[in-house]
């Protein structure tokens, strides 16, 4: 019998019965592994259940199927926190439609996989984590993007693990990421040469995180002060609360100041009210009396369009009101 080939081996996953339980289990491990609890290296197994389900021969009508229950698992998991958060109707409607566009975005994926699947193995594990990086970027773009929950997120916790996206961004760190769990699917019974081959190209990135022979102590650092206060997502948009809000804010910064930071850091919709391009005079005096600069989350309304408010982050010092960018998402 002549020897099998190493492009017309049979994959070692053998799923497809359990494509649906392997879609289920990949929603769950990347909704576990972007969630910033402590589990963020399971980024690099996060997607072998369903890619071993569409390696194992799953249609690409039925890898289709697969990928958008991946999606509804994971963007649902990702986005519980809305109704946890005691919001309702049209805000919890938009998250909900957010969740079933979202996981078409990986329906379409893993569609496009199987297709590949059926004409050449290797072509689709080559190009598994190329896809996941573009419909990473693809799900992110414009007004209604969702740039949240991306694989690269999951290793903000592990400093020499991230270094590669000092040098490609998020993106080729996500790809550098998918392109583990690519491996651990693909290369699973094959020659050792071809192992040990791959394996050195996907870990070639952690030399980036090695220490240097200087030292990896910075030149300069910064005493930085998160202030987050506990108030209930219902009454921290109500106009009527603003005052109460800003006085539980300024009562923790007032604490945190004890410590001589450089920095305070309010979180995202602090000040709910629109600064304008000038600034806000009443931010100006509260960075003012403070003697510390203050990065918050504010509205910011657009020069050419006062109408149009947007959720940005703006720098205040006692001299500057300064906008540092708006959040990419749909107008307040």
């Amino acid at each position: 019998m002549p020897r099998q080939s190493l492009v017309d081996r049979r994959p070692p996953f053998r799923l497809p019965r359990d494509v649906w339980s392997g879609a289920a289990l990949s929603g769950v491990l990347l909704a576990v592994a972007t969630a910033q609890v402590g589990f963020g290296l399971l980024c690099f197994v996060a997607l072998v259940p369903l890619l071993a389900a569409i390696d194992a021969g799953a249609t690409p009508r039925r890898a289709a199927g697969a990928g958008w229950l991946c999606g509804i698992v994971f963007f649902g998991s990702a986005l519980a926190w809305v109704p946890l958060s005691g919001f309702r109707g049209s805000l919890l409607a938009v998250a909900a439609a957010y969740v079933v566009v979202m996981g078409l975005s990986l329906a379409a994926y893993s569609a496009a996989l199987a297709w590949l699947r059926q004409r050449d193995r290797w072509l689709c594990l080559a190009l598994a984590p190329v896809l996941w990086a573009a419909v990473e970027f693809a799900r992110s773009w414009g007004a209604l993007g969702y740039p949240w929950h991306h694989l690269g997120y999951s290793l903000a916790s592990y400093p020499p693990l991230i270094q590669l996206a000092g040098v490609g961004g998020l993106y080729a760190l996500s790809l550098w990421i998918a392109g583990v769990n690519t491996l651990v699917v693909g290369l699973a019974g094959a020659p050792r040469r071809v192992v040990l081959l791959s394996g050195a190209l996907v870990a070639a990135p952690l030399a980036l995180g090695l220490p240097t022979p200087e030292g990896t102590e910075p030149a300069e650092t910064a005493r930085v002060a998160a202030v987050q206060p506990h108030i209930a997502e219902p009454g921290r948009t109500v106009p009527a609360r603003f005052h109460a809000n800003l006085r539980t804010l300024l009562d923790l910064t007032d604490e945190a100041l004890r410590g001589e930071p450089d920095l305070i850091v309010w979180p995202e919709s602090a000040y709910e009210r629109p600064i304008r391009a000038g600034g806000d005079p009443f931010l100006g005096a509260i960075a003012h009396h403070y003697g510390t600069p203050i990065l918050t989350g504010a509205w910011r309304v657009e020069r050419d369009t006062p109408s149009r408010v947007y959720n940005s982050a703006t720098l205040v010092s006692s001299s500057t009101s300064k906008g540092l960018g708006t959040k990419s998402k749909a107008p307040c």
